[in-house]
């Protein structure tokens, strides 16, 4: 007999289903000053799709499989589409997708009747670039006219990625996502280390190297380093010497989104 270690909800619907995130590899078109070589890359091998459909046939098989595709940037492997309609047409109970959302609204238009949820991570450091805002509020607008006319709902937000710096940038975007009625979520953005730091302390972890303690971070749009307070083997964000000032945590405090 097992113990129960966790419980992530309680909604009914989930009961006796296999949740999965999959992450379709490290490949992404933006290059966050945040996100480490160890997460993403511009040059990583797309998953052929005898690859891919292997996969979702043992995950499929389980019965009831609620996936969810992430990345890297996961529309950009030139297989997705057909990964989605695949998943859908052999049984996937759910499929969601975490997107950049670097592709025009045409392109997720496309797909929506193959997802059950859409999540865009707006990048601050991205947003100006390729009209993403646009691209999201139009997508919020295919999504509500799907709902209008489908039983079957499907359910959209936002994670707007909290860099430091860019706050005033991030409050006019709230306003912006909060008068189309969109959802959003605040994410703190944790800073990379800097990879050549004396200081970092690896784990290796089948054969990939996860970073577990280091001095020095990189600040953004710069080669500045800040010293980070350790606690108890953690990164201590919030002390005031740490990465975001006192208004910037004041912010995420005010902001109930």
């Amino acid at each position: 007999m097992s113990n129960i270690v966790a419980i992530e909800h309680s909604w009914e619907e989930m009961d006796n289903s296999v949740k999965v995130e999959w992450n379709l590899g490290k490949r992404c078109n933006y290059n966050c000053s945040y996100c480490d070589e160890f997460t993403h890359d511009k040059f990583s091998e797309h998953l052929p799709w005898e690859r891919l459909k292997s996969t979702a046939d043992s995950i499929l098989k389980m019965g009831n499989a609620r996936i969810n595709f992430t990345g890297g940037e996961p529309t950009i492997n030139p297989d997705f589409d057909k990964l989605l309609e695949y998943c859908k047409e052999h049984g996937a109970s759910y499929v969601g997708l975490t997107t950049n959302g670097s592709r025009p609204p045409s392109y997720y238009s496309s797909i929506i009747h193959n997802l059950d949820s859409i999540v865009f991570s707006c990048h601050m450091e991205y947003y100006r670039r390729g009209n993403i805002v646009d691209v999201i509020i139009a997508s919020k607008s295919f999504v509500d006219y799907y709902n209008q006319n489908n039983s079957n709902k499907k359910r959209m937000h936002v994670h707007l990625m909290m860099l430091p710096t860019m706050f005033d940038e991030a409050r006019d975007l709230i306003e912006t996502f909060k008068d189309y009625n969109i959802d959003i979520v605040l994410r703190r953005i944790r800073p990379a280390f800097l990879k050549n730091n004396v200081g970092n302390v690896f784990e290796q972890n089948s054969g990939q190297m996860r970073l577990i303690d280091g001095a020095k971070i990189a600040m953004p749009f710069c080669d500045e380093e800040v010293t980070l307070l350790w606690k108890n083997g953690t990164p201590d964000y919030n002390s005031d010497s740490g990465y975001y000032s006192k208004n910037e945590l004041a912010f995420l405090k005010e902001y109930k989104v």
